[in-house]
């Protein structure tokens, strides 16, 4: 116990009558005395990392929480260019990715799109690499969107819903009562004759299949087109015309009372 008191090495006695003293001396290889006890060599081994057996994965960028934002085109159409189609060319701005991958350099693009026949102001073309770049981001998209503007085409009889149209033919309160012809020049330049073998009211809607918008991604295909009436009443009528619209209504009302008795 005194060896072990007074450390390793130490001057130990064995007594008074004195056989011999001296310096102890360990020989052995202490590392394999802790493996007999511990089974390693090496008392840190399991807290050390050997190197060769880590695999190097290369440092990722941290997403920007600042995300370029998208960019998005209105583009003015009329109802014509809608059901015809059109090629439109247009400017924009975006900011480019410099080399060093920190700084953007705004640039001015120029963009042809075609408009085809169909679109509507619900129709959104995407072109995912046209929009702006920033720092470990994903480029972020150019957005084209629609807008009905009819300014500068003249006077525009039709209106759209959807794949239909509806189209108003103004009249006056004569040619209502005798259902006098007419023709509708359509959105591409056609003409289309009308007799309606009715007398018309505003409350008639004649309808075409087949005349409406083209139908998008269906080609040769369209809605319907809806013929409504604006009847323009006279703002005066002169006595003897009152008295000979009397005498028509009434005739008219006997006779077809008469089919209805018979």
């Amino acid at each position: 116990m005194a060896g072990l008191k007074n450390g390793v090495g130490a001057e130990t006695k064995k007594g008074d009558k004195g056989k011999t003293s001296g310096v102890y001396s360990f020989c052995g290889n202490s590392f394999d005395i802790f493996e007999k006890v511990f089974g390693t060599k090496n008392p840190f081994a399991e807290n050390f990392v050997d190197p060769a057996t880590v695999e190097l994965v290369p440092k990722r960028e941290t997403p920007s929480e600042d995300e370029p934002d998208d960019i998005v085109i209105p583009l003015d159409c009329s109802i014509f260019e809608f059901y015809n189609g059109s090629i439109k060319t247009f400017t924009y701005h975006r900011d480019e990715l410099q080399p060093d991958g920190r700084s953007t350099l705004k640039l001015e693009e120029e963009m042809v799109i075609e408009v085809k026949p169909g679109f509507d102001t619900d129709t959104e073309l995407k072109f995912p690499s046209k929009g702006n770049e920033a720092p470990a981001c994903k480029q972020s998209p150019l957005k084209v969107v629609f807008r009905l503007n009819n300014e500068g085409v003249g006077e525009v009889n039709f209106k759209r819903k959807g794949n239909d149209l509806y189209y108003i033919h103004n009249l006056s309160l004569e040619d209502a009562l005798v259902s006098k012809p007419f023709s509708i020049r359509t959105l591409d330049g056609r003409t289309i004759n009308l007799n309606l073998d009715e007398v018309i009211t505003p409350q008639t809607i004649h309808e075409i299949q087949g005349e409406g918008m083209p139908i998008l991604g269906k080609e040769g295909k369209k809605g319907t087109l809806f013929v409504k009436f604006n009847i323009v009443f006279p703002e005066k009528l002169q006595v003897n015309y009152k008295q000979e619209i009397i005498s028509i209504l009434t005739a008219h009302g006997e006779e077809a009372e008469r089919k209805g008795n018979g």
